[in-house]
């Protein structure tokens, strides 16, 4: 399991589990839309968690 870690303010620290496809999200290069990500497609594709992609409007507008 994996899991994100944030310290809250007042001492409070909250661990959520990744969930592959579930609970992840990004946002879109182009717009800044929410995107939900599924892990095992950017993995697939070399694990570029940096290179964040685009949301299927902005896709379609520039023919990527």
């Amino acid at each position: 399991m994996f899991y994100v870690k944030a310290k809250l303010t007042g001492g409070v620290t909250l661990d959520v589990e990744i969930e592959d496809g579930g609970n992840t999200y990004t946002w879109c290069d182009e717009c800044g839309r929410e995107l939900l990500v599924n892990l095992g497609d950017v993995f697939d594709g070399g694990g570029d968690l940096y290179g964040n992609g685009y949301c299927e409007e902005c896709s379609k507008n520039d023919l990527r």
